[in-house]
């Protein structure tokens, strides 16, 4: 089933998505978003303040390969979205977003995940021996086989 929805913005931009997904312009954009500051932290991370539509927008810092764990790289948050009804729209580095409400502390999802992450990994190593990583716990715990 397709879907087309019509967004009108500040700007005078009107565009048209299909199935959730960006289409064309009606009304083409004639400028880029004048009204948006942006704060930078020394982490990395940033805040975009949207003044003429009172949104606020938190971009927290990138995961870094080799410190932080598979499981923490594929579930980070690449950013959160405050509005005035009390929702944050939590957009993840994997593609799923969902739509929470900070009051019933609820969520529905906007785009839902395409696949899990495990939560374990066991890695079999020589000597009857193997390492189970939890990535939610973040341990390495190494087993070893029981003598026959």
């Amino acid at each position: 089933m397709i879907t087309n929805v019509t967004r009108y913005y500040y700007n005078g931009t009107v565009a048209l998505f299909t199935n959730k997904v960006f289409s064309s312009f009606i009304v083409a954009p004639t400028s880029y978003a004048k009204d948006w500051k942006r704060v930078n932290f020394t982490d990395g991370s940033y805040v975009i303040y949207f003044e003429t539509q009172q949104r606020k927008v938190y971009y927290p810092p990138p995961p870094v390969r080799g410190v932080d764990s598979a499981y923490t790289i594929a579930t980070s948050i690449l950013s959160l979205e405050d509005n005035q009804l009390g929702l944050t729209r939590i957009v993840f580095r994997n593609g799923t977003i969902i739509m929470k409400n900070n009051t019933a502390g609820t969520f529905t999802y906007e785009v839902q995940p395409t696949s899990l992450f495990p939560t374990t990994e066991t890695v079999f190593m020589d000597n009857c021996q193997y390492q189970v990583f939890d990535y939610v716990n973040d341990t390495n715990t190494i087993f070893y086989c029981p003598p026959d």
